[in-house]
């Protein structure tokens, strides 16, 4: 199974991509990673739709990063049985400098019954 992760947030993506990923936005401007950026997310959509839904699972970072439901929608999806996280751990936030910081505030926590049935 593939989660397949979107964003729609192109200029603030953009701006992220040209400070670091050095050597894949060399020399273009910031209207041309965002046109890289949309390319990239209609591959990954139409890659997640030729997939077809029981093997792939598209998700916009956009949505997912504020709706816990969504994220215990694909762990269910995945076959995980009685786990469920009651909120999302924000490992790489803007907000908190732009960067990869660990989350020290929120705990994380899918249930003492949480199993996957299949291993």
């Amino acid at each position: 199974r593939f989660i397949i992760n979107i964003s729609y947030r192109y200029v603030r993506q953009s701006k992220t991509m040209k400070k670091h990923l050095i050597g894949k936005t060399d020399g273009l401007k910031r209207t041309e990673v965002k046109e890289v950026i949309k390319r990239e997310n209609d591959f990954l959509t139409e890659l997640s739709s030729l997939l077809g839904s029981d093997s792939a699972k598209l998700l916009n970072v956009n949505e997912w990063s504020e709706d816990v439901s969504i994220i215990n929608d694909v762990v269910d999806w995945l076959g995980f049985e009685n786990c469920k996280f009651n909120s999302i751990v924000h490992e790489n936030n803007g907000a908190l400098g732009g960067g990869f910081r660990h989350d020290n505030t929120t705990i994380l926590d899918v249930g003492p019954n949480c199993a996957y049935p299949y291993s």
